[in-house]
């Protein structure tokens, strides 16, 4: 039946479920005998094993799973124990309507399907005041192509790979177990979150469009802001700083919050603007001219540290407001 035929025949046969399936054949031929060398099952529109876009382990406990698309489609979730949920988006996830969110337990690998994922969130339910079956390993590459925004805070993560993930805009990966994080790669970032965390230490040279920086509750001693000349909002409350270094920065408006470190000194003099920043150096170790400002700036506070009356005096001629004592 195949003499003089091409090397492949496709044939549809009916499907049990919905749908047809195709069987492609691929043969050679000696003479007259025939051999099969490949057969594909397909399902008419489908393909021959989707591969998940995300992966997780975590431990078995409820949890939550949200996903969100850049445009109408389907996602199905697999719990790891090969049955998949599907949910249905009607339009692309704006950033709040038409996210679609699973609830499930984990009792295995979790497996995510869906083309045009953009979002992605999932974190764990403290216990007495720890994260307990949180997710301990991810794998985010089937995702790489579109995802933009990540929360997966509040995890049980020793480490993440991220380097895949190149139109990464927003990230929230605090409250999670690595005490270093590689973000080379995530050149798009604009909003990083890394509050109560375990970092020892952080390079963002190369994530020079980020806008909003908050590394509250780590450990960190240093900090190198002068790549990131675009940033408005920076929240370092909480560590161990002793150091923090600034560019040229451009932007407005800023809001700056580096209460309860170890600072001697903060030098903001290279910013083009300033008159419209609010700086909170709470209890620091700052005293006599600490503070290099470009110009006036609208707000500063500067109590728990270690000015004298007459320094008070002087930094109050360069700010709108200054506040430099607290009633607890």
């Amino acid at each position: 039946a195949f003499n003089g035929a091409p090397a492949t025949k496709v044939t549809k046969v009916p499907a049990e479920d919905a749908g047809s399936k195709t069987i492609t054949l691929s043969r050679s031929q000696s003479g007259t005998n025939l051999f099969i060398t490949k057969l594909v099952i397909t399902r008419a529109g489908g393909s021959e094993e989707a591969k998940p876009a995300i992966t997780f382990e975590a431990g078995n406990a409820e949890r939550s799973v949200t996903v969100g698309l850049n445009a109408a489609g389907t996602v199905y979730l697999d719990w790891g124990d090969g049955n998949k949920v599907q949910y249905n988006a009607e339009a692309a996830f704006d950033g709040w309507d038409n996210a679609l969110e699973f609830f499930g337990q984990p009792v295995g690998t979790v497996k995510v399907y869906g083309e045009g994922i953009t979002y992605f969130e999932s974190f764990t339910k403290m216990v007495d005041g720890a994260v307990a079956n949180g997710i301990t390993s991810i794998d985010l590459s089937g995702a790489a192509a579109t995802l933009t925004e990540l929360d997966i805070h509040q995890n049980n993560l020793a480490s993440v790979d991220l380097s895949k993930l190149t139109k990464l805009e927003k990230l929230t990966i605090g409250v999670n177990d690595f005490t270093a994080i590689d973000l080379s790669a995530n050149t798009e970032l604009t909003t990083l979150d890394i509050t109560n965390g375990k970092l020892t230490a952080i390079d963002l040279s190369k994530n020079t469009k980020l806008n909003k920086i908050v590394l509250s509750g780590n450990k960190l001693t240093t900090l190198d802001f002068t790549n990131n000349t675009l940033a408005k909002t920076i929240t370092v409350l909480d560590n161990q700083l002793t150091s923090v270094t600034f560019g040229d920065n451009t932007a407005t408006k800023h809001t700056f919050n580096f209460g309860g470190n170890k600072l001697t000194t903060i030098d903001l003099s290279k910013f083009a603007d300033a008159s419209g920043m609010y700086l909170r150096l709470r209890d620091n170790d700052l005293t006599g001219d600490a503070i290099k400002l470009p110009c006036a700036i609208k707000q500063l506070w500067a109590d728990g540290n270690a000015f004298t009356l007459a320094q008070l005096y002087a930094l109050k001629a360069q700010v709108g407001t200054l506040t430099y004592a607290t009633l607890y």
